[in-house]
Parts: C-alpha cells; sequence; structure tokens
C-alpha cells in the first residue's frame, strides 16, 4: 500500500543512518530501499517500504556534490532540487505530489527527498499514436486542471508540464510531479555582476513549449506567467485524445518553428466542443489564450464535471 502523502507537513531530517545488512538490504533511517524506479544523470528515484508505518514511498537519491557541479541557467542543478523543496512544502492538494520528507546529513554525500509513491505511473506510456479511452481523457484531464488550477492559485508555475510528469495512483488520481524547472509568478530575472539583466536557460520540454517562448528573442517575463502552463496543458489534452503531439519534427529550432507558425490538425476529433477548447488552451497569442478559470467554464468541461460526478469519479476533495 501506498501513502497518499495527505495535508501533513513534510519532516526535515538533518541526521541520515545509511546501513546494509547482512542480505544486502540497503535502508537510510527508516526507509528500506526496495528498487530503483528512476534514474537521471545525478539522481535515482527509489521504491522504499517505511518501516515504521508499513507504507510504500518514492525517494529520490541525489548527489549534492555532482549536481552542484552541473550547471543549469544560471545556477546549478542543486539550486533547482532545493527550489522544488521549497515550492513541494508549501503544496497541498489531491493532484499535487506530496512531499513527505527531505533528508539532509550534511556529513554524507546524497541529499535523500521523500515523496508519496504513484503505482501506475505516467498517464501515458508512450505518445505513439494510441490515444486514451475517453473515459481516462475526461478523468486525466480533469484531474491535471484542477492540480494546475491550484498551483496557479499559489502563485507557483509548473513550466514542463507533460504526461511524464502526470503519475497515477492506485485510485486512478491523476497527480502532477517533478517541479524542478517550476518559479513562482513573476520571479525576477537575475541580473548580471556588471547589472545587466541575463537571459536563463529556458526551463521546459521543446514539444510542450509556448509558442511566445519560441525564440532566442523570447522576454524573459514571458517565462514566468501562467499562459504557458495553459498551452502545455492543451498539448497534454491534445495528446490524450489523439495519441501523438500536436507538431513532429528533426530537431528543437524545428519543433519551435512549427510551433510558432503552424496549426495543429484536429482531423478525427468529431466533438466540435473539444475542438474549441483545443484550440482556445493552445491560442498562439498568449494574451488571447484560455485562462483556466474559462477553461473550467468550458462547456466540454462543464460536461466532464457531470460525467465524472454520474460516475462517481469527482470527489469533494478536488476542491482547491
Amino acid at each position: 500500500m501506498a501513502n497518499d502523502g495527505g495535508d501533513v507537513e513534510a519532516l526535515e531530517t538533518m541526521k541520515a543512518v545509511v546501513e546494509v545488512d547482512e542480505d544486502g538490504n540497503k535502508s537510510v533511517n527508516e526507509y528500506l530501499l526496495i528498487k530503483t524506479i528512476g534514474k537521471g544523470s545525478f539522481a535515482k528515484v527509489k521504491l522504499c517500504l517505511n518501516t515504521k508505518d508499513n507504507e510504500l514511498y518514492a525517494m529520490k537519491v541525489c548527489h549534492k556534490a555532482m549536481l552542484a557541479k552541473r550547471r543549469r541557467g544560471l545556477g546549478n542543478a542543486l539550486d533547482h532540487i532545493w527550489r522544488e523543496v521549497d515550492i513541494l512544502k508549501r503544496l497541498h492538494h489531491p493532484n499535487v505530489v506530496a512531499l513527505k520528507q527531505v533528508i539532509n546529513d550534511p556529513q554524507l554525500l546524497h541529499l535523500y527527498i521523500v515523496f508519496e509513491y504513484l503505482e501506475l505511473g505516467p498517464v501515458m506510456r508512450d505518445i505513439d499514436g494510441t490515444p486514451l479511452e475517453m473515459e481516462f481523457t475526461r478523468s486525466y484531464f480533469y484531474d491535471v486542471l484542477q492540480g494546475l488550477y491550484y498551483l496557479h492559485s499559489r502563485n507557483v508555475i509548473h513550466c514542463d508540464l507533460k504526461p511524464d510528469n502526470l503519475l497515477v495512483n492506485a485510485e486512478g488520481k491523476v497527480k502532477i510531479i517533478d517541479f524542478g524547472s517550476s518559479r513562482y509568478v513573476g520571479m525576477e530575472t537575475p541580473e548580471s555582476s556588471e547589472g545587466l539583466v541575463c537571459h536563463e536557460v529556458l526551463e521546459g520540454t521543446p514539444a510542450f513549449m509556448a509558442p511566445e517562448l519560441c525564440s532566442s528573442a523570447y522576454s524573459p517575463a514571458e517565462a514566468s506567467k501562467f499562459p504557458r502552463d495553459v498551452w502545455a496543458l492543451g498539448v497534454c489534452l491534445y495528446c490524450f485524445v489523439t495519441g501523438r503531439l500536436p507538431f513532429l519534427a528533426d530537431n528543437v529550432m524545428e519543433m519551435y518553428d512549427k510551433i510558432k507558425n503552424d496549426e495543429p490538425s484536429f482531423d478525427g476529433i468529431d466533438d466540435e466542443s473539444l475542438v474549441s477548447l483545443l484550440r482556445g488552451a493552445m491560442e498562439k497569442d498568449p494574451s488571447q489564450r484560455l485562462t483556466l478559470t474559462q477553461i473550467q467554464e468550458h462547456p466540454w468541461v462543464l460536461a466532464t464535471a457531470t460525467f465524472l460526478s454520474s460516475s462517481g469519479e469527482q470527489e469533494e476533495d478536488n476542491e482547491s
């Protein structure tokens, strides 16, 4: 059984006891590490069992020194880990992954971050041309919408919304994960030592990048505004419905060019209300793009809420 996170404040622990028993089983404090379920350049995600509450969790194991050396934007990758922790400590919502504990022993090379475990994994394993069934499309989209609406109400922009960062728990509830690229609304653009405004390396996944960000001359202020997340939400819905990305390209610059200049194809989508929602969320002009409030009030979303309510899937705790 996995813990669902809840509204419990994340614990912060400055002492880590790392042990390996005679059978080769490794533990960190009360967490018994079971297997690796995710892997990056300088971090791994481990499935672990909390031996105190007998619940499963996901533990991100980060190599602090290596992350500190890796440049990311104007800072380093460790800075982004701490920003993710800072943001998640402030968030408590059924459609946002819950941070359980941060174990940071200054005497050790590794930082351990414990999250609730989301058993069923990403909403889509692959974007391979196979759409989701409409029942799942409605349920998953509605969950993501509620989670994103909550983030924006807390002045947090996710900045990397995509199916890989939308995970499903055992009850079928979708939760937004991975806040390593996230930022607060209006986050000031850093200045260099000479007082000149610096352009950060733009965070996010190219295929889900909003048109206003697909240029070397983009305004840094646009990176800290809500419409970029709305565009990515629209792309996620497009993937759910069609099983494919709205734009395909051989390289990043070609992808950006298509996002800025081409229109997605809605061939095969017979629901005019759904097409209207997709067009509104993927409007190229951010000032004309639908807001999350407008999406909440869109006929297709209202019909989805009615469908989920009648089928018993919509829960009261989804309110932000």
